[in-house]
């Protein structure tokens, strides 16, 4: 086998051999076990290999309020804006000490990325922004300023629900997908109260759309995701990739108090190569996500190599779900 060029210096932990590290040619040996007869290659680089071997599983909120819409580009033009009204926007917004933006930023002394706040620039942001921030945060009703509708406007680009906006996100990647690697292994998970398995990884690209597809227009229960993650964990267990690598994405519009769970969870995603990502879909209607939980839930992305993702409008969930779900990446060390 051609000599991989690896990304990372020294040896990596991504197999799963129970040992807190592997060997660059360990790691080979089990690659070219695993393509034999394939007729797509591993690549040149340690990306290259994740992209081609790992499993990327699904895991869908079908509760009802994925029937609700999402906030798009058009939306600002709904209200009758004047310079007065942000004005007074602005002024509210300087005085809020509760609005901030958090950033990532290295601590020389701490030797560690931490989360610090900075106060939001009020008046670096352009007016069609303001007004965008205020629709998804909902400023109106804290602030008590009444914005009016503006229904002399013939015709309205109509919000598109949050659950139409994820199948057509997921179904445009899948395809995307299938054309890069025909073997490629997706999965489909949906859930409620309890989750549902819609498509195994190693399923075809029609099966595997079929399952989007099949993903519930409006659902009706509630949003139980320490089920959800349970269960796509153990899949993993149950079948997993050739060479141990799987790549969890959760996509949820609520974050229920019983996710905290799901930091118990890490254990066994450390040791089963998995990568968690976590996709909040905020949409026209926030729901009062628990900031606790929502610590939690960005500690476990955190500790298994993966990110916390909260996005607010149709365009910048669609960006943002591509990039998970290419993001090139290695699981957290053991």
């Amino acid at each position: 086998m051609v000599d991989k060029k690896f990304e990372v210096a020294g040896n990596v932990s991504i197999v799963s051999t129970g040992k807190s590290s592997v060997p660059k040619e360990e790691f080979e040996k089990t690659v070219d076990a695993a393509i034999k007869g394939a007729d797509v290659g591993a690549g040149e680089s340690l990306a290259d290999m994740y992209d081609r071997f790992s499993k990327l599983l699904y895991a869908i909120d079908a509760s009802g309020s994925m029937a609700e819409g999402m906030l798009n580009e058009d939306t600002i033009n709904q209200y009758k804006w004047t310079p007065e009204i942000l004005a007074q926007f602005r002024d509210k917004m300087k005085a809020d000490k509760s609005l901030s933006d958090d950033i990532e930023e290295w601590d020389e002394d701490a030797e560690e990325e931490v989360m610090r706040a900075f106060p939001l620039d009020v008046d670096g942001m352009g007016d069609d922004e303001l007004k965008m921030y205020i629709l998804t945060e909902n400023l109106q009703q804290k602030y008590s300023i009444h914005v009016d509708m503006d229904y002399s406007r013939g015709s309205r680009k109509r919000q598109r629900t949050k659950m139409a906006a994820l199948k057509d996100a997921a179904k445009n990647f899948v395809h995307d997908r299938f054309l890069k690697f025909k073997d490629a292994r997706v999965g489909v998970f949906s859930f409620e109260d309890s989750p549902q398995l819609l498509c195994v990884a190693g399923a075809t690209e029609d099966e595997v759309m079929a399952a989007i597809n099949r993903l519930p227009d409006a659902g009706g229960g509630g949003t139980n995701i320490y089920r959800a993650v349970e269960r796509v964990v153990g899949e993993c267990k149950k079948r997993p990739s050739e060479v141990g690598l799987h790549h969890i994405v959760l996509v949820s519009d609520g974050c229920d108090y019983g996710a905290a769970q799901v930091e118990g969870l890490v254990p066994k995603m450390k040791e089963l190569g998995i990568v968690f990502d976590f996709i909040y879909m905020v949409g026209a209607s926030p729901d009062n996500q628990g900031e606790d939980t929502a610590k939690v839930m960005r500690r476990v992305c955190e500790m298994t190599g993966g990110e916390y993702t909260v996005v607010k409008t149709e365009q910048d969930f669609i960006e943002k779900f591509l990039t998970v779900s290419n993001r090139p990446m290695l699981p957290a060390p053991k």
